[in-house]
C-alpha cells in the first residue's frame, strides 16, 4: 500500500467503486447495514431450518411420486410447449409445487 498522493487517489476511487456496486447489487453501501441485513438473513435461514430441517427430503415416497408424475408430464409437453417452469414455494407453512407450461406464438403472445 503507496502512501504516495497518486496512490491514496487510486484506493479512493477502488473504495467509491466498491460501495458503489454494493449499493448496486445489495441496496445498501454502509457497513452497518450490510452486517444487519446478513445477520437478518442468517436468522432467516435458521428459523426455517428450524421449521422444515426435520422435515422429509425430496426422497420421501409421497415427494419422489409427485416428482415422478411431474417428470413424466414434462416429457409428454415437451415437444409442444415452448416455455415451462417448476417452482418450490412456501404457503401457509407448507411446500407448494407449481408447473408451468406455455406455448409461444409466432408473433410473441403467450397462449
Amino acid at each position: 500500500m503507496s502512501n504516495t498522493p497518486g496512490g491514496m487517489e487510486e484506493q479512493l476511487v477502488a473504495l467509491y467503486a466498491e460501495r458503489e456496486m454494493l449499493a448496486s447489487e445489495l441496496g445498501v453501501a454502509d457497513a452497518d447495514e450490510i452486517i444487519d441485513m446478513v445477520r437478518n438473513l442468517e436468522a432467516q435461514l435458521h428459523s426455517f431450518y428450524s421449521v422444515y430441517g426435520s422435515s422429509p427430503g425430496l426422497d420421501d415416497p409421497a415427494t419422489a411420486q409427485l416428482l415422478a408424475q411431474v417428470k413424466e408430464i414434462d416429457q409428454t409437453l415437451a415437444d409442444a410447449f415452448s416455455e415451462k417452469t417448476v417452482t418450490l414455494e412456501i404457503e401457509n407453512d407448507r411446500p407448494v409445487l407449481r408447473a408451468t407450461w406455455r406455448q409461444t406464438t409466432q408473433n410473441g403472445d403467450r397462449q
